[in-house]
Protein backbone atom coordinates (compact mmCIF):
# COMPACT_ATOMS: atom_id res chain seq x y z
CA UNK A 1 0.00 0.00 0.00
CA UNK A 2 1.16 3.53 -0.83
CA UNK A 3 0.83 4.95 2.70
CA UNK A 4 -3.05 3.86 3.62
CA UNK A 5 -3.57 2.69 -0.35
CA UNK A 6 -3.21 -1.12 -1.24
CA UNK A 7 -2.56 -2.62 -4.21
CA UNK A 8 -5.44 -4.95 -4.64
CA UNK A 9 -8.50 -5.21 -7.00
CA UNK A 10 -9.72 -1.86 -8.48
CA UNK A 11 -11.88 0.31 -6.08
CA UNK A 12 -15.05 1.32 -8.12
CA UNK A 13 -16.71 4.61 -7.36
CA UNK A 14 -20.05 4.51 -5.50
CA UNK A 15 -22.67 6.89 -5.14
CA UNK A 16 -22.69 9.62 -2.25
CA UNK A 17 -25.63 9.16 0.20
CA UNK A 18 -27.48 12.62 0.65
CA UNK A 19 -27.12 13.73 4.19
CA UNK A 20 -31.00 14.62 4.48
CA UNK A 21 -32.68 11.26 6.06
CA UNK A 22 -29.44 9.61 6.85
CA UNK A 23 -27.52 9.63 9.57
CA UNK A 24 -27.86 12.42 12.35
CA UNK A 25 -25.30 14.81 11.84
CA UNK A 26 -22.17 13.81 14.33
CA UNK A 27 -21.68 17.70 15.25
CA UNK A 28 -23.84 19.88 16.56
CA UNK A 29 -24.01 23.64 15.20
CA UNK A 30 -23.10 24.81 18.49
CA UNK A 31 -20.37 22.41 18.88
CA UNK A 32 -18.46 23.46 15.37
CA UNK A 33 -18.80 27.35 16.57
CA UNK A 34 -16.97 26.38 19.33
CA UNK A 35 -13.99 24.64 17.46
CA UNK A 36 -14.05 27.15 14.98
CA UNK A 37 -13.28 30.06 17.74
CA UNK A 38 -10.63 28.07 19.41
CA UNK A 39 -8.40 26.97 16.73
CA UNK A 40 -8.42 31.32 15.73
CA UNK A 41 -8.07 31.97 19.46
CA UNK A 42 -4.86 30.42 19.42
CA UNK A 43 -3.55 32.67 16.98
CA UNK A 44 -4.72 36.03 18.85
CA UNK A 45 -3.98 34.76 22.54
CA UNK A 46 -0.28 33.04 21.41
CA UNK A 47 0.21 36.70 19.36
CA UNK A 48 1.18 34.76 16.08
CA UNK A 49 -0.67 37.17 14.42
CA UNK A 50 1.15 40.05 15.70
CA UNK A 51 4.32 38.27 14.54
CA UNK A 52 2.64 37.62 11.17
CA UNK A 53 1.11 41.23 10.56
CA UNK A 54 5.11 42.39 11.58
CA UNK A 55 6.29 40.54 9.01
CA UNK A 56 3.63 41.98 6.32
CA UNK A 57 4.70 45.00 7.15
CA UNK A 58 8.57 44.76 7.22
CA UNK A 59 9.10 41.56 4.96
CA UNK A 60 5.91 40.70 2.47
CA UNK A 61 3.31 43.14 2.38
CA UNK A 62 1.53 40.87 0.16
CA UNK A 63 1.04 37.50 2.34
CA UNK A 64 -1.51 37.92 5.24
CA UNK A 65 -5.09 38.41 5.37
CA UNK A 66 -6.77 38.94 8.48
CA UNK A 67 -9.99 39.85 10.69
CA UNK A 68 -9.44 43.62 9.38
CA UNK A 69 -9.35 42.94 6.22
CA UNK A 70 -11.67 43.08 2.89
CA UNK A 71 -11.45 41.10 0.21
CA UNK A 72 -10.84 42.89 -3.34
CA UNK A 73 -9.36 45.55 -1.78
CA UNK A 74 -6.78 47.02 -3.39
CA UNK A 75 -5.37 49.12 -0.34
CA UNK A 76 -1.48 48.40 -0.08
CA UNK A 77 0.33 47.39 2.65
CA UNK A 78 3.89 48.04 1.92
CA UNK A 79 3.63 51.83 4.10
CA UNK A 80 6.84 50.84 6.22
CA UNK A 81 8.95 49.23 3.41
CA UNK A 82 11.20 51.89 2.21
CA UNK A 83 13.60 49.28 0.78
CA UNK A 84 11.79 45.77 -1.19
CA UNK A 85 15.45 43.65 -0.28
CA UNK A 86 13.83 41.56 2.67
CA UNK A 87 10.69 41.21 -0.47
CA UNK A 88 12.97 39.97 -2.98
CA UNK A 89 14.67 37.75 -0.59
CA UNK A 90 11.47 35.91 0.31
CA UNK A 91 10.55 35.90 -3.85
CA UNK A 92 13.89 34.55 -4.47
CA UNK A 93 13.18 31.55 -1.58
CA UNK A 94 10.20 30.90 -2.91
CA UNK A 95 11.38 30.47 -6.58
CA UNK A 96 14.32 28.80 -5.50
CA UNK A 97 12.22 26.11 -3.43
CA UNK A 98 9.88 25.82 -6.83
CA UNK A 99 12.89 25.44 -8.83
CA UNK A 100 14.65 22.53 -6.48
CA UNK A 101 12.07 20.70 -5.24
CA UNK A 102 8.85 20.58 -7.18
CA UNK A 103 10.13 21.92 -11.00
CA UNK A 104 7.08 22.17 -13.40
CA UNK A 105 10.06 21.33 -16.05
CA UNK A 106 11.55 18.07 -14.50
CA UNK A 107 10.78 14.72 -12.88
CA UNK A 108 11.04 15.63 -8.90
CA UNK A 109 9.28 12.24 -7.69
CA UNK A 110 8.37 8.88 -8.82
CA UNK A 111 6.64 5.69 -7.17
CA UNK A 112 8.49 2.35 -6.61
CA UNK A 113 7.86 -1.05 -4.63
CA UNK A 114 9.39 -1.21 -1.18
CA UNK A 115 9.95 -4.87 -1.54
CA UNK A 116 13.30 -4.67 -2.46
CA UNK A 117 13.31 -8.75 -4.47
CA UNK A 118 10.70 -7.18 -6.70
CA UNK A 119 12.02 -3.95 -7.80
CA UNK A 120 13.46 -5.49 -10.38
CA UNK A 121 10.65 -7.21 -11.95
CA UNK A 122 10.36 -5.51 -15.48
CA UNK A 123 6.34 -5.48 -15.18
CA UNK A 124 6.40 -3.93 -11.80
CA UNK A 125 8.81 -1.19 -13.11
CA UNK A 126 6.29 -0.63 -16.12
CA UNK A 127 3.87 -0.66 -14.05
CA UNK A 128 5.45 2.15 -11.33
CA UNK A 129 6.66 4.10 -14.39
CA UNK A 130 3.20 4.64 -15.98
CA UNK A 131 1.60 5.42 -12.99
CA UNK A 132 4.15 8.25 -12.25
CA UNK A 133 3.60 9.23 -15.66
CA UNK A 134 -0.24 9.66 -14.80
CA UNK A 135 0.27 11.76 -11.75
CA UNK A 136 2.69 14.04 -13.16
CA UNK A 137 0.57 14.68 -16.22
CA UNK A 138 -2.50 15.29 -13.49
CA UNK A 139 -0.31 17.73 -11.46
CA UNK A 140 1.14 19.41 -14.58
CA UNK A 141 -2.85 19.67 -16.17
CA UNK A 142 -4.15 21.23 -12.41
CA UNK A 143 -2.87 24.57 -10.81
CA UNK A 144 -0.76 23.30 -8.58
CA UNK A 145 2.82 25.19 -9.51
CA UNK A 146 0.98 28.51 -9.77
CA UNK A 147 0.36 27.60 -5.92
CA UNK A 148 2.99 25.88 -4.86
CA UNK A 149 5.23 28.76 -5.65
CA UNK A 150 3.08 30.78 -3.23
CA UNK A 151 3.21 28.31 -0.82
CA UNK A 152 7.09 28.04 -0.42
CA UNK A 153 7.02 32.30 -0.12
CA UNK A 154 4.23 31.58 2.79
CA UNK A 155 6.05 29.19 4.46
CA UNK A 156 9.34 30.78 4.01
CA UNK A 157 8.32 34.13 5.35
CA UNK A 158 5.35 32.88 8.09
CA UNK A 159 6.40 29.79 8.81
CA UNK A 160 3.17 27.85 8.36
CA UNK A 161 1.96 26.99 4.98
CA UNK A 162 -1.89 25.30 4.51
CA UNK A 163 -3.04 24.38 0.77
CA UNK A 164 -6.33 22.74 0.08
CA UNK A 165 -6.38 19.37 -2.50
CA UNK A 166 -10.02 18.74 -4.07
CA UNK A 167 -10.79 16.63 -6.64
CA UNK A 168 -11.83 18.32 -9.94
CA UNK A 169 -14.10 17.32 -12.99
CA UNK A 170 -12.14 19.02 -15.40
CA UNK A 171 -8.05 18.84 -13.90
CA UNK A 172 -8.57 15.81 -11.78
CA UNK A 173 -7.09 18.23 -9.11
CA UNK A 174 -7.10 21.47 -8.14
CA UNK A 175 -5.45 23.81 -5.35
CA UNK A 176 -5.82 26.62 -3.35
CA UNK A 177 -2.83 28.05 -1.55
CA UNK A 178 -3.93 29.86 1.98
CA UNK A 179 -1.94 33.18 3.50
CA UNK A 180 -1.85 33.63 7.08
CA UNK A 181 -4.77 34.58 9.07
CA UNK A 182 -7.49 33.40 6.58
CA UNK A 183 -7.01 29.61 8.12
CA UNK A 184 -6.37 28.04 11.51
CA UNK A 185 -5.13 24.44 12.08
CA UNK A 186 -5.35 21.68 15.13
CA UNK A 187 -2.43 19.23 15.55
CA UNK A 188 -3.38 15.69 17.23
CA UNK A 189 -1.20 14.26 20.07
CA UNK A 190 1.57 13.07 17.51
CA UNK A 191 1.94 16.95 16.66
CA UNK A 192 0.12 16.27 13.16
CA UNK A 193 -2.40 18.27 11.78
CA UNK A 194 -6.08 16.97 11.36
CA UNK A 195 -8.02 20.19 11.89
CA UNK A 196 -8.63 23.20 9.30
CA UNK A 197 -10.85 26.08 10.09
CA UNK A 198 -11.02 29.13 8.19
CA UNK A 199 -13.62 32.38 7.51
CA UNK A 200 -14.26 32.84 4.39
CA UNK A 201 -15.96 36.57 3.03
CA UNK A 202 -18.07 35.32 -0.18
CA UNK A 203 -20.12 37.37 -2.25
CA UNK A 204 -23.74 35.78 -2.72
CA UNK A 205 -22.79 35.06 -6.45
CA UNK A 206 -19.86 33.12 -5.59
CA UNK A 207 -22.02 30.94 -2.84
CA UNK A 208 -24.29 30.33 -4.99
CA UNK A 209 -21.43 28.83 -7.93
CA UNK A 210 -19.73 27.41 -5.69
CA UNK A 211 -22.72 25.83 -3.58
CA UNK A 212 -25.32 25.58 -6.08
CA UNK A 213 -28.91 27.87 -5.75
CA UNK A 214 -30.93 24.36 -4.41
CA UNK A 215 -28.03 24.31 -1.75
CA UNK A 216 -27.67 28.03 -0.13
CA UNK A 217 -30.18 28.85 2.55
CA UNK A 218 -33.09 30.96 1.83
CA UNK A 219 -32.14 34.28 2.62
CA UNK A 220 -29.11 33.85 0.37
CA UNK A 221 -31.67 32.43 -2.41
CA UNK A 222 -33.81 35.55 -1.97
CA UNK A 223 -30.73 38.19 -2.01
CA UNK A 224 -29.26 36.02 -5.27
CA UNK A 225 -32.84 36.16 -7.26
CA UNK A 226 -32.73 40.36 -6.21
CA UNK A 227 -29.72 40.38 -7.95
CA UNK A 228 -27.97 41.73 -4.76
CA UNK A 229 -25.11 38.73 -5.52
CA UNK A 230 -22.06 41.40 -4.48
CA UNK A 231 -23.05 41.54 -0.87
CA UNK A 232 -20.63 39.86 1.13
CA UNK A 233 -21.30 37.31 3.65
CA UNK A 234 -19.65 35.28 5.91
CA UNK A 235 -19.02 31.64 5.88
CA UNK A 236 -17.11 29.31 7.98
CA UNK A 237 -15.32 26.33 7.31
CA UNK A 238 -14.17 23.47 9.18
CA UNK A 239 -13.09 19.83 8.41
CA UNK A 240 -12.63 17.67 11.09
CA UNK A 241 -11.69 13.96 11.65
CA UNK A 242 -14.89 12.15 11.26
CA UNK A 243 -16.23 10.55 14.39
CA UNK A 244 -18.76 8.10 12.18
CA UNK A 245 -15.50 6.83 10.50
CA UNK A 246 -15.64 3.61 8.56
CA UNK A 247 -12.93 2.71 6.59
CA UNK A 248 -12.84 2.11 2.97
CA UNK A 249 -16.47 3.52 2.93
CA UNK A 250 -17.13 5.98 0.07
CA UNK A 251 -19.90 7.24 1.78
CA UNK A 252 -19.73 10.68 2.42
CA UNK A 253 -20.75 10.46 6.32
CA UNK A 254 -18.23 7.58 7.01
CA UNK A 255 -15.18 9.07 4.99
CA UNK A 256 -12.35 9.63 7.09
CA UNK A 257 -12.71 13.18 7.58
CA UNK A 258 -15.86 15.61 7.42
CA UNK A 259 -15.98 18.94 6.18
CA UNK A 260 -18.72 21.52 7.02
CA UNK A 261 -19.81 24.96 5.64
CA UNK A 262 -22.06 27.27 6.89
CA UNK A 263 -23.26 30.79 7.28
CA UNK A 264 -23.64 32.33 10.98
CA UNK A 265 -26.64 34.56 9.91
CA UNK A 266 -28.50 31.45 8.75
CA UNK A 267 -28.72 28.98 11.97
CA UNK A 268 -29.46 25.04 11.47
CA UNK A 269 -28.33 24.93 7.98
CA UNK A 270 -25.64 24.05 5.96
CA UNK A 271 -24.73 24.87 2.73
CA UNK A 272 -22.53 21.68 2.64
CA UNK A 273 -21.89 18.66 4.26
CA UNK A 274 -18.74 16.88 2.96
CA UNK A 275 -16.19 13.76 3.16
CA UNK A 276 -12.45 12.81 2.67
CA UNK A 277 -10.91 9.47 2.41
CA UNK A 278 -7.48 11.76 3.56
CA UNK A 279 -6.97 15.23 5.00
CA UNK A 280 -7.49 17.14 1.83
CA UNK A 281 -5.19 20.11 3.56
CA UNK A 282 -1.88 19.86 3.37
CA UNK A 283 0.02 22.24 6.09
CA UNK A 284 4.11 22.22 6.26
CA UNK A 285 5.74 24.43 9.31
CA UNK A 286 9.45 25.64 8.50
CA UNK A 287 10.60 24.37 11.79
CA UNK A 288 8.78 23.71 15.18
CA UNK A 289 9.77 24.77 18.76
CA UNK A 290 8.46 21.81 21.12
CA UNK A 291 4.85 21.65 21.19
CA UNK A 292 3.58 24.52 19.18
CA UNK A 293 0.91 24.00 16.56
CA UNK A 294 2.31 27.06 14.37
CA UNK A 295 6.19 27.10 12.39
CA UNK A 296 8.79 29.82 12.54
CA UNK A 297 10.99 30.62 9.16
CA UNK A 298 13.72 32.55 8.10
CA UNK A 299 10.71 35.15 7.62
CA UNK A 300 10.66 34.92 11.82
CA UNK A 301 14.71 35.02 11.99
CA UNK A 302 15.00 38.03 9.82
CA UNK A 303 12.80 40.17 11.31
CA UNK A 304 14.46 41.84 13.40
CA UNK A 305 17.03 42.99 10.97
CA UNK A 306 13.86 43.70 7.93
CA UNK A 307 12.90 46.43 10.46
CA UNK A 308 16.28 47.95 11.00
CA UNK A 309 16.73 47.93 7.23
CA UNK A 310 13.64 49.77 6.77
CA UNK A 311 14.59 52.52 9.88
CA UNK A 312 18.16 52.52 8.12
CA UNK A 313 16.34 53.34 4.83
CA UNK A 314 14.49 55.65 6.04
CA UNK A 315 17.84 57.84 7.55
CA UNK A 316 19.66 57.49 4.21
CA UNK A 317 16.23 59.07 2.15
CA UNK A 318 16.39 61.80 4.52
CA UNK A 319 19.75 62.21 4.54
CA UNK A 320 19.82 62.33 0.68
CA UNK A 321 17.06 64.73 0.74
CA UNK A 322 18.90 67.52 3.14
CA UNK A 323 22.18 66.96 0.60
CA UNK A 324 20.42 67.55 -2.48
CA UNK A 325 18.29 70.50 -0.35
CA UNK A 326 19.91 71.84 2.61
CA UNK A 327 18.37 73.62 4.81
CA UNK A 328 20.37 76.99 4.76
CA UNK A 329 21.39 79.55 7.56
CA UNK A 330 21.91 83.47 6.83
CA UNK A 331 22.45 86.42 9.16
CA UNK A 332 19.40 88.16 9.95
CA UNK A 333 20.56 91.33 7.70
CA UNK A 334 20.32 88.78 4.64
CA UNK A 335 16.87 88.64 4.77
CA UNK A 336 15.99 92.46 3.99
CA UNK A 337 18.25 92.35 0.93
CA UNK A 338 15.60 89.98 -0.27
CA UNK A 339 14.68 86.41 -1.03
CA UNK A 340 17.12 83.98 -1.85
CA UNK A 341 16.91 81.46 -5.57
CA UNK A 342 18.08 78.11 -4.51
CA UNK A 343 16.83 77.07 -8.09
CA UNK A 344 20.44 75.56 -10.07
CA UNK A 345 21.97 78.53 -11.57
CA UNK A 346 19.93 81.00 -9.64
CA UNK A 347 21.09 84.20 -8.86
CA UNK A 348 20.60 86.05 -5.39
CA UNK A 349 21.65 89.66 -5.04
CA UNK A 350 22.74 91.21 -1.97
CA UNK A 351 24.18 94.68 -0.96
CA UNK A 352 27.81 94.71 -0.31
CA UNK A 353 27.38 96.78 2.93
CA UNK A 354 24.80 94.03 4.37
CA UNK A 355 27.95 91.28 3.72
CA UNK A 356 30.58 93.00 5.26
CA UNK A 357 32.30 91.50 7.86
CA UNK A 358 29.50 88.76 8.06
CA UNK A 359 29.66 84.85 6.03
CA UNK A 360 26.81 85.67 4.08
CA UNK A 361 24.34 82.33 3.52
CA UNK A 362 25.81 78.81 4.18
CA UNK A 363 24.20 75.39 4.16
CA UNK A 364 23.52 73.38 7.00
CA UNK A 365 25.07 69.98 5.83
CA UNK A 366 25.54 66.93 7.99
CA UNK A 367 28.69 66.97 9.41
CA UNK A 368 31.45 64.12 8.18
CA UNK A 369 29.83 61.44 6.06
CA UNK A 370 26.75 59.95 7.79
CA UNK A 371 25.50 58.60 4.49
CA UNK A 372 28.45 56.24 3.95
CA UNK A 373 28.14 54.52 7.03
CA UNK A 374 24.33 54.01 6.56
CA UNK A 375 24.93 52.15 3.24
CA UNK A 376 27.60 50.07 4.77
CA UNK A 377 25.31 48.51 7.41
CA UNK A 378 22.32 48.65 4.88
CA UNK A 379 24.30 46.21 3.08
CA UNK A 380 25.52 44.35 6.21
CA UNK A 381 21.80 43.71 7.02
CA UNK A 382 20.83 42.66 3.21
CA UNK A 383 23.45 39.99 3.72
CA UNK A 384 21.82 38.67 6.51
CA UNK A 385 18.67 38.83 5.21
CA UNK A 386 19.49 37.08 2.26
CA UNK A 387 21.44 34.17 4.31
CA UNK A 388 18.55 33.52 6.29
CA UNK A 389 16.49 33.20 3.19
CA UNK A 390 19.16 30.58 1.53
CA UNK A 391 19.19 33.47 -1.58
CA UNK A 392 22.91 32.45 -2.16
CA UNK A 393 21.91 28.82 -2.35
CA UNK A 394 19.21 29.16 -4.79
CA UNK A 395 20.66 31.51 -7.07
CA UNK A 396 23.51 28.88 -7.68
CA UNK A 397 21.19 26.25 -8.04
CA UNK A 398 19.49 28.25 -10.74
CA UNK A 399 22.68 27.82 -12.56
CA UNK A 400 23.40 24.08 -12.56
CA UNK A 401 22.73 21.77 -15.03
CA UNK A 402 22.63 18.69 -13.24
CA UNK A 403 23.26 17.10 -17.22
CA UNK A 404 26.84 18.41 -17.44
CA UNK A 405 27.70 18.63 -13.64
CA UNK A 406 29.52 16.00 -11.72
CA UNK A 407 28.31 14.55 -8.04
CA UNK A 408 31.52 16.20 -6.39
CA UNK A 409 30.77 19.49 -8.21
CA UNK A 410 27.15 19.72 -6.87
CA UNK A 411 28.06 18.84 -3.71
CA UNK A 412 31.30 21.03 -3.15
CA UNK A 413 28.67 23.83 -3.74
CA UNK A 414 26.16 22.64 -2.03
CA UNK A 415 26.98 20.85 0.85
CA UNK A 416 27.60 23.45 3.34
CA UNK A 417 23.90 24.99 3.02
CA UNK A 418 22.18 21.99 2.58
CA UNK A 419 23.54 21.25 6.08
CA UNK A 420 21.09 23.98 7.23
CA UNK A 421 18.40 23.28 4.43
CA UNK A 422 18.19 19.27 4.82
CA UNK A 423 16.06 19.21 8.06
CA UNK A 424 13.58 21.66 6.17
CA UNK A 425 13.44 19.77 3.36
CA UNK A 426 12.90 16.59 5.46
CA UNK A 427 9.57 17.97 7.17
CA UNK A 428 8.72 18.85 3.48
CA UNK A 429 8.21 15.83 2.48
CA UNK A 430 6.65 14.29 5.37
CA UNK A 431 4.31 17.12 5.43
CA UNK A 432 4.07 18.64 2.35
CA UNK A 433 5.18 16.15 -0.49
CA UNK A 434 4.04 12.88 0.55
CA UNK A 435 0.46 14.31 1.60
CA UNK A 436 0.01 15.75 -2.00
CA UNK A 437 1.33 12.38 -3.91
CA UNK A 438 -1.05 10.03 -1.72
CA UNK A 439 -3.80 12.59 -2.24
CA UNK A 440 -4.04 12.34 -5.88
CA UNK A 441 -3.26 8.75 -5.74
CA UNK A 442 -6.04 8.15 -3.65
CA UNK A 443 -8.74 10.47 -6.15
CA UNK A 444 -6.65 8.46 -9.45
CA UNK A 445 -7.20 5.15 -7.53
CA UNK A 446 -11.15 6.14 -6.60
CA UNK A 447 -11.70 6.94 -10.26
CA UNK A 448 -10.51 3.97 -11.84
CA UNK A 449 -7.33 5.92 -13.73
CA UNK A 450 -4.55 3.30 -12.95
CA UNK A 451 -3.92 0.58 -15.01
CA UNK A 452 -4.65 -2.96 -13.74
CA UNK A 453 -1.22 -3.30 -11.15
CA UNK A 454 0.62 -6.82 -11.94
CA UNK A 455 -0.39 -9.88 -9.90
CA UNK A 456 2.79 -9.75 -7.96
CA UNK A 457 1.73 -6.48 -6.70
CA UNK A 458 -0.95 -7.63 -4.74
CA UNK A 459 -0.58 -6.77 -1.14
CA UNK A 460 2.61 -4.89 -1.75
CA UNK A 461 3.49 -1.34 -0.60
CA UNK A 462 4.54 1.45 -2.80
CA UNK A 463 7.12 4.28 -1.68
CA UNK A 464 7.51 7.63 -3.08
CA UNK A 465 11.03 8.62 -4.33
CA UNK A 466 12.15 12.23 -4.89
CA UNK A 467 14.66 12.80 -7.29
CA UNK A 468 14.81 16.73 -7.23
CA UNK A 469 17.63 19.05 -7.55
CA UNK A 470 17.47 19.14 -3.68
CA UNK A 471 16.64 16.01 -2.87
CA UNK A 472 19.57 14.48 -5.79
CA UNK A 473 21.61 17.42 -3.37
CA UNK A 474 21.52 15.58 -0.23
CA UNK A 475 22.12 11.78 -1.83
CA UNK A 476 25.04 13.69 -3.44
CA UNK A 477 27.77 12.26 -0.60
CA UNK A 478 27.00 8.87 -1.35
CA UNK A 479 27.76 8.92 -4.81
CA UNK A 480 31.22 10.66 -3.69
CA UNK A 481 31.74 7.58 -1.81
CA UNK A 482 30.93 5.26 -4.72
CA UNK A 483 33.17 7.42 -6.96
CA UNK A 484 36.13 7.36 -4.69
CA UNK A 485 35.78 3.31 -3.78
CA UNK A 486 35.91 2.89 -7.71
CA UNK A 487 39.18 4.55 -8.22
CA UNK A 488 40.54 2.82 -5.17
CA UNK A 489 39.75 -0.58 -6.31
CA UNK A 490 40.65 0.16 -9.71
CA UNK A 491 44.28 1.43 -8.71
CA UNK A 492 45.01 -1.73 -6.32
CA UNK A 493 43.36 -4.04 -9.26
CA UNK A 494 46.61 -2.59 -11.59
CA UNK A 495 48.66 -4.66 -8.88
CA UNK A 496 46.44 -7.55 -8.48
CA UNK A 497 43.61 -8.05 -10.39
CA UNK A 498 42.08 -10.39 -8.20
CA UNK A 499 41.11 -6.78 -5.85
CA UNK A 500 38.30 -6.26 -8.39
CA UNK A 501 36.46 -9.96 -7.01
CA UNK A 502 35.78 -8.08 -3.80
CA UNK A 503 33.85 -5.37 -5.54
CA UNK A 504 30.03 -5.72 -6.43
CA UNK A 505 30.16 -3.56 -9.87
CA UNK A 506 26.57 -4.31 -10.43
CA UNK A 507 25.35 -3.32 -7.09
CA UNK A 508 27.51 -0.20 -7.15
CA UNK A 509 25.31 0.69 -10.82
CA UNK A 510 22.48 -0.09 -9.05
CA UNK A 511 23.32 2.20 -6.10
CA UNK A 512 24.65 5.17 -8.30
CA UNK A 513 21.77 5.23 -10.10
CA UNK A 514 19.27 5.29 -7.34
CA UNK A 515 20.85 8.40 -5.85
CA UNK A 516 21.16 9.72 -9.44
CA UNK A 517 17.16 9.14 -9.44
CA UNK A 518 17.72 7.59 -12.95
CA UNK A 519 14.64 6.38 -14.20
CA UNK A 520 14.48 2.42 -12.87
CA UNK A 521 13.10 1.79 -16.21
CA UNK A 522 16.60 2.00 -17.52
CA UNK A 523 18.55 -0.11 -15.59
CA UNK A 524 18.41 -3.96 -16.32
CA UNK A 525 17.44 -6.26 -13.72
CA UNK A 526 19.45 -8.52 -12.06
CA UNK A 527 17.87 -11.74 -13.94
CA UNK A 528 17.77 -9.62 -17.39
CA UNK A 529 21.67 -9.58 -16.42
CA UNK A 530 22.23 -12.78 -16.00
CA UNK A 531 20.24 -13.93 -18.90
CA UNK A 532 22.38 -11.69 -21.31
CA UNK A 533 25.83 -12.92 -19.92
CA UNK A 534 24.69 -16.39 -20.40
CA UNK A 535 23.70 -16.11 -23.97
CA UNK A 536 26.96 -13.84 -24.52
CA UNK A 537 29.17 -16.67 -22.48
CA UNK A 538 27.45 -19.02 -25.01
CA UNK A 539 27.96 -16.76 -28.13
CA UNK A 540 31.89 -17.13 -26.99
CA UNK A 541 32.01 -20.63 -26.10
CA UNK A 542 30.57 -21.08 -29.78
CA UNK A 543 33.49 -18.52 -30.97
CA UNK A 544 35.81 -20.41 -29.38
CA UNK A 545 34.54 -23.88 -31.16
CA UNK A 546 34.32 -22.32 -34.34
CA UNK A 547 37.76 -20.84 -34.08
CA UNK A 548 38.99 -24.13 -32.79
CA UNK A 549 37.43 -26.38 -35.50
CA UNK A 550 39.15 -23.69 -37.88
CA UNK A 551 42.32 -24.33 -36.39
CA UNK A 552 41.98 -27.86 -36.32
CA UNK A 553 40.97 -28.10 -40.15
CA UNK A 554 43.95 -25.86 -41.48
CA UNK A 555 46.18 -28.16 -39.88
CA UNK A 556 45.31 -31.17 -41.07
CA UNK A 557 44.85 -29.12 -44.24
CA UNK A 558 48.05 -28.19 -43.72
CA UNK A 559 49.63 -31.92 -42.73
CA UNK A 560 47.62 -33.23 -46.16
CA UNK A 561 49.61 -31.15 -48.52
CA UNK A 562 53.11 -32.06 -46.81
CA UNK A 563 54.89 -33.33 -49.12
CA UNK A 564 56.78 -36.59 -48.78
CA UNK A 565 60.44 -38.28 -48.88
CA UNK A 566 61.71 -34.81 -47.90
CA UNK A 567 63.18 -35.71 -44.40
CA UNK A 568 60.65 -33.77 -43.17
CA UNK A 569 58.98 -34.97 -39.50
CA UNK A 570 56.09 -36.33 -41.25
CA UNK A 571 58.32 -38.99 -43.20
CA UNK A 572 59.42 -39.83 -39.59
CA UNK A 573 56.15 -40.76 -38.76
CA UNK A 574 55.35 -42.82 -41.70
CA UNK A 575 57.04 -45.75 -42.45
CA UNK A 576 58.59 -46.00 -46.42
CA UNK A 577 58.51 -42.30 -46.84
CA UNK A 578 62.16 -41.93 -47.37
CA UNK A 579 62.39 -41.04 -43.82
CA UNK A 580 61.64 -44.06 -41.82
CA UNK A 581 64.41 -46.27 -39.92
CA UNK A 582 63.01 -49.66 -39.42
CA UNK A 583 63.89 -52.67 -37.55
CA UNK A 584 66.84 -53.44 -39.87
CA UNK A 585 68.59 -50.43 -39.20
CA UNK A 586 68.44 -49.84 -43.22
CA UNK A 587 66.32 -47.33 -44.71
Amino acid sequence: MLYGYQINTVVKRGDNLKWQGQNAIPVERSELNKLHKQLFDIQTSGHWQRTWKDIRDFINPNLGFFEEDMPNYGDRKDNQMLTSKPLLANNIQGAGMQDGITSPWRPWFRLTIQNVGLSENQDVKVWCDYVTQIMTDIISRSNFYDNSEEYYKELGAMGTAAMMTEEDPDTGVYFRTFTAGEYAIGTDHRNQINRFARLLRMPVAEIVSKFGIDNVPATVKMMFDNNTIEKYMNVKHIILPNPNYKPKSLIKWAMKYISFYWIDECKDEYLSIDGYHEFPVVCSRWAVRGADIYGRSPGWYALADAKELQSLALDASEIRAKTANPAMMMPADVKSAGPINTLPGGITFYNRDITNGSSGVTPLSPTGNPLQAIIQQQTELVSDINQHFFVDLFRMLEGIDTGNITAREIIERVQEKMSQLGPVLTRLQHEFLQPVIDRIFGICLRNNIFPQAPDVLQGQELKIEYVSVLAQAQKMSGLTAIDQLTQYVGQLSQMDPSVSDKFDKDTAVDKYAEMLGTPPSLILSTDQVQQIRQQRQQQEQQQQAIQAAAEGSKAAQTLSQTPLGQNSALDALIPGAGGYVGAGGSQ
